[in-house]
């Protein structure tokens, strides 16, 4: 008989071995299936947002509302009514975490700090003086894809940021807070 200890093992593995698109499909039905389970889940995805807008949820009264035949007026009459049973307000919320829309790092807001997203905004060119025995280099013109080409770590010092003719490894030019990126939750 497997013990709880032997289940989490295969378990964790089986997490660190699914897609990214498989774990959340998993944790969604998980917490779609149990309201303990959302509430687990709240508590690590979730933290209140004090710019955010607080929502005031409304409890129906017990027939429900008013029958779809009745006046319009006394339909409107039932929704003032309701009103007064209404809950206490429920704080405005928002992901812990976000994808900066800048450096496109996931980051943590809670941990957002003033030089916390540090980046360039121009584009890392190649001196082609460095170069010169390169015969791929020299082939391409020095058209390289920067982003991933191993020279760049390699011989940092060979290439040099648009935005402020820094070398590759030199300290970004644009220090601040990560801004995330603007989704609308349906």
């Amino acid at each position: 008989m497997a013990t709880i200890n032997h289940v989490k093992t295969f378990l964790s593995q089986a997490i660190d071995g699914a897609d990214d698109a498989t774990v959340r499909w998993v944790l969604k039905s998980i917490w779609d299936e149990s309201d303990e389970c959302s509430f687990q889940a709240a508590q690590y995805l979730l933290v209140h947002d004090p710019e955010g807008q607080v929502t005031y949820a409304l409890k129906r009264k017990a027939s429900g509302g008013p029958p779809p035949q009745e006046s319009a007026h006394k339909r409107a009459k039932a929704e003032d009514d309701s009103h007064e049973a209404a809950q206490p307000p429920v704080p405005a919320l928002k992901p812990r975490y976000e994808t900066c829309e800048h450096c496109s790092e996931v980051y943590d807001v809670m941990e957002n700090y003033d030089e916390a997203c540090c980046l360039h905004e121009g584009e890392l060119e190649i001196d082609m003086d460095h170069f010169v025995d390169d015969d791929e280099v020299i082939e391409l013109d020095g058209a390289i894809d920067t982003s991933t080409d191993w020279r760049v770590e390699a011989y940092p010092y060979a290439f040099t940021w648009s935005c402020c003719d820094g070398k590759a490894d030199g300290e970004p030019c644009l220090v601040g807070r990560h801004e995330p990126t603007q989704t609308t939750i349906v």
